[in-house]
């Protein structure tokens, strides 16, 4: 309460007591298909907050968090099959584009540019500065590794795939493929 004059007033923030539920579990697989980790997608009653937890099985049971587990992409063995990549930035992106006809995969970190060796990767960010960050790092990252990289972002008032998907159906796969075309 103390520090609520910080929040500027259009960032809705969720009480404490919000109750959550899992709308979506996202599995991580190695480059053999073994599942490496979990992903849970929670959202709240209305949808307008979500969060995040990351497990792994250990014996059988769930443990909290990703220590010991190598960090793969997001449908790292399908990506594998394929020569032309799009980027996005999470699951639920990842498998809007999967449904649109898109080879797509989410999930970054630096190391992470190896499993993109040669591909031509379409790199796709969601809108706003979180965004620009990660977009710098991809790109950086990607430097030197793909045989080719570019930037291809949703036109507004979409903030990502998943949004123009939801919006448009099937015809934002040809939206998107209009748009790289151009970039």
């Amino acid at each position: 309460e103390a520090f609520k004059e910080l929040i500027p007033p259009e960032v809705d923030v969720p009480k404490k007591d919000t109750k959550y539920t899992v709308v979506d579990t996202y599995l991580y697989r190695n480059a053999h298909g073994a599942v490496g980790f979990y992903v849970d997608r929670l959202e709240d009653s209305t949808g307008t907050h979500k969060k995040f937890t990351q497990y792994r099985k250990v014996g059988g049971k769930r443990a909290n968090g990703v220590e010991g587990v190598t960090r793969t992409l997001y449908r790292l063995p399908e990506i594998m099959l394929g020569d032309d990549i799009l980027l996005v930035e999470g699951e639920k992106c990842v498998k809007a584009a999967f449904g649109l006809g898109f080879n797509a995969t989410s999930g970054w970190m630096d190391a992470q540019a190896q499993y993109l060796r040669d591909k031509d990767v379409t790199v796709c960010p969601d809108h706003g500065p979180a965004a620009e960050k990660w977009l710098k790092s991809v790109m950086e990252s990607l430097e030197g590794v793909v045989k080719s990289s570019r930037i291809c972002k949703c036109p507004p008032p979409y903030d990502d795939i998943a949004d123009m998907a939801e919006a448009l159906g099937a015809a934002a796969g040809d939206a998107m493929r209009a748009i790289m075309d151009r970039t």
